[in-house]
């Protein structure tokens, strides 16, 4: 523009002047953009440390109306849509964030989570096996796949997919093993998870229950 005003070419200097104009406007935009954005995010927060997820979910929607390729807030949405019972809309939340996001452990989690509550076991084994091999740390979604495979009379799998977790504190988890190991008839095994269990938690029911019937089976 500079050039063209020096060259006392008008016409081209106006030209440049213009788009200068535009993109200064743009980045104004941008940053308008981003300071909305910043400003919705933290009248979320608190929304969700007091459990109003209606509310939150409103402030999540405003978020992906102004800024639609923020994929975060799909994954958030999903959330607090399962919460409230929306949960048509929380599967397509979740469907949404991992279609831009599909190695996320957690979405594939959340999402198979979602689809057992609906008695939808099929669809959800896929989606929480594929959130354990990309996070095998998942206890809670080893506890989910295990429980569906249980529920099949799978008690195998059920065992395979907790063996991972059987050194973890996770109290569940360890009941959930010696269940499907005791299935199994490896009733020595079973044991050991479900003492494990106990010296966490020495007053679960359950797991007394299992111990009991443990000892008072082949394995005495």
């Amino acid at each position: 523009m500079r050039i063209y005003r020096d060259e006392r070419r008008p016409e081209e200097a106006k030209k440049y002047a213009e788009l200068v104009r535009k993109l200064a406007g743009d980045e104004d935009a941008h940053y308008a953009t981003g300071r909305a954005l910043l400003a919705s995010l933290a009248e979320v927060e608190p929304l969700l440390l007091k459990g109003d997820y209606t509310q939150a979910a409103v402030r999540y929607e405003s978020i992906i109306k102004t800024l639609p390729t923020f994929y975060e807030a799909y994954f958030d949405l999903g959330m607090c849509y399962g919460q409230t019972g929306r949960l048509k809309d929380a599967e397509s939340a979740f469907r949404k964030y991992l279609s831009m996001q599909p190695a996320s452990a957690d979405g594939h989690a959340s999402l198979g989570i979602l689809l057992l509550e609906q008695g939808r076991g099929r669809e959800a084994v896929p989606e929480l096996r594929e959130a354990i091999q990309i996070d095998p740390t998942l206890t809670e979604a080893r506890k989910n796949l295990a429980s569906e495979y249980l529920r099949e009379g799978d008690a195998p799998s059920a065992a395979d997919v907790l063996r991972p977790a059987e050194n973890d504190k996770d109290v569940q988890a360890l009941i959930l093993l010696a269940v499907a190991l005791k299935q199994t008839s490896a009733y020595a095994d079973a044991l050991i998870a479900v003492n494990r269990a106990l010296s966490f938690q020495p007053d679960d029911a359950q797991a007394i229950q299992i111990r009991q019937e443990l000892l008072n089976g082949p394995t005495n």
